[in-house]
């Protein structure tokens, strides 16, 4: 015997609008409840150093210019933030080379 035989056609489909609305509630909920665990993260991540997308002068009288970029996370990774950054050697200095691996 069916449920509908034993509680009527009409009581369950009257459940099964009210368990949709429930089921819409909660997923509503959950988004929000997301949203915040992420706003959360998201001020737990260090910062980087950067110049703020400005020329300086290091300690070896290099021109450095860096920025912070946000990385969002992929696949629910952390947040990441790293600084690119460009580097002037001044005029007259020797070329720097990268140590060969």
């Amino acid at each position: 015997m069916s449920i509908a035989a034993v509680i009527g056609a009409k009581d369950e489909q009257d459940i099964f609008f009210r368990i949709g609305d429930q089921t819409k509630k909660w997923e509503k909920q959950a988004a929000q409840t997301l949203l915040l665990n992420k706003a959360i993260e998201f001020l737990s991540v260090q910062k980087v150093e950067h110049t703020n997308n400005e020329w300086q002068v290091n300690q070896h009288g290099h021109h450095i210019k860096s920025n912070m970029v946000h990385q969002p996370p992929k696949g629910g990774g952390p947040s990441l933030f790293f600084a690119v950054t460009q580097v002037r050697f001044p005029v007259g200095s020797p070329a720097k080379r990268m140590p060969q691996a």
